[in-house]
């Protein structure tokens, strides 16, 4: 890096950490103004699971083109002209009088917001060495979790200010300063030899097929299934399981959830930097994935089995470690040329937010098989729901040891 620390994050850092806090925001807002909009628009569990999903779909889509402009074009001006596709949905669903409008805004902003992430991370690879990039992006991930935390219990105490009308527009303002910020102010890395060689090679037709590769297909798996069915939990489930089975109340629900955000903050950070220490030992970043995947699989089980005592622990223990399979995203640096990584980062990123869309919806669908009577839904539909992901998971993990010699043989 040929820039002072200081100057690297308040220059290129920054602009990327607001452009993900606001991602984040926008990711979870519907898990906290859930009753106003079933209140208003008379939403069930099926079809409020359909609108939350509704981001993800079109985010997982852009990543087969985003991938290629991150790899062609200095990301940070990528991710400025999608911001301002984020602030039109956002005014779209300040201004929306049923569902399908709610929809349509959902899914501009899930295509707006799709590079907030996958910019910055082809960003650092660009400005950091190797050995720095699992912690840099467990930071940049843990930005995202102040967020949702951010979304959480202060977002209660100011719907009744401006309303969920009013948040949006708010929303609508910061990603318009975020897209100036990025476009006009922030830096481009120096263009070494190396990058400029790089980037002549993302011309070529016949450039690695990151789809193809078998170091793709052995990682993506476990670490998407895992951080899929973090993500859902925090955008959306986490909330009416704590009040549906848990028993919390309405004064209570937005601390307690925040501790799912707060468990996921810590997570991130922790095993960033447990993984960047360890790699002078040559151990790898997804390999410290591996091991927190399977931690995370026995977090999951108070929760699947109803577990009504000590929620926040529950919740926060679940965030904890179910963002850990998103240090595969650190490894890819181990196994692909640098000219492709924009789109090995995306092509992780599109298996991942396709995920959550069947995990998010799918879980609305079983669990709107169970009502009860007066409201909300019964634990045994969560139940059923929760179970299956873990058993998914314990699949991809399976799939991962099964094939795990590809990794060795390449690396």
């Amino acid at each position: 890096m040929n820039v002072s620390l200081p100057t690297f994050l308040l220059r290129v850092f920054a602009p990327f950490a607001l452009g993900y806090f606001l991602s984040y925001c926008l990711r979870t807002i519907n898990a906290i103004i859930a009753p106003q909009l079933n209140s208003e628009l008379s939403l069930n569990a099926a079809s409020l699971g359909f609108l939350t999903a509704a981001y993800f779909l079109p985010f997982a889509a852009m990543q087969i083109p985003l991938g290629r402009w991150l790899d062609k074009y200095p990301p940070r001006k990528v991710e400025a002209a999608l911001l301002l596709f984020a602030a039109a949905g956002a005014s779209v669903f300040a201004l929306a009088q049923d569902f399908t409008m709610l929809v349509l805004a959902r899914a501009l902003i899930g295509a707006g917001v799709c590079g907030c992430l996958m910019a910055s991370f082809r960003t650092f690879t660009l400005w950091l060495p190797k050995d720095k990039l699992p912690l840099m992006n467990g930071i940049q991930l843990a930005i995202g979790s102040i967020g949702a935390i951010s979304i959480t219990a202060p977002a209660q105490k100011l719907i009744p200010l401006l309303g969920w009308r009013g948040m949006f527009w708010v929303m609508v303002g910061l990603l318009i300063v975020c897209a100036i910020w990025l476009y006009f102010f922030t830096p481009d890395p120096p263009a070494t030899a190396a990058q400029k060689a790089a980037h002549a090679a993302t011309q070529n037709p016949v450039a690695f097929n990151v789809w193809k590769s078998p170091i793709f297909w052995t990682l993506a798996p476990f670490g998407a299934l895992n951080a899929a069915h973090g993500m859902s939990m925090q955008a959306l489930w986490a909330s009416p399981w704590l009040t549906d089975v848990a028993g919390v109340s309405k004064v209570a629900l937005g601390p307690t959830l925040a501790l799912v955000s707060v468990g996921m903050l810590i997570g991130n950070v922790a095993g960033g930097a447990i993984a960047s220490a360890v790699s002078k030992r040559g151990i790898l970043p997804h390999q410290v994935g591996v091991v927190l995947c399977v931690i995370a699989l026995v977090t999951q089980i108070p929760i699947v089995m109803g577990w009504s005592n000590t929620p926040g622990l529950w919740v926060f223990l679940f965030g904890l470690f179910n963002s850990s399979g998103n240090l595969v995203f650190a490894s890819a640096n181990h196994f692909f040329a640098p000219q492709v990584l924009g789109r090995v980062f995306a092509a992780f990123n599109l298996v991942m937010f396709a995920l959550v869309f069947v995990v998010q919806w799918g879980t609305g669908l079983v669990v709107n098989a169970f009502p009860k009577t007066g409201g909300g839904y019964e634990a045994k539909g969560y139940a059923l729901a929760f179970g299956a992901l873990a058993l998914a998971q314990v699949a991809g993990l399976g799939w991962y040891f099964s094939r795990r010699h590809l990794l060795k043989a390449t690396h």
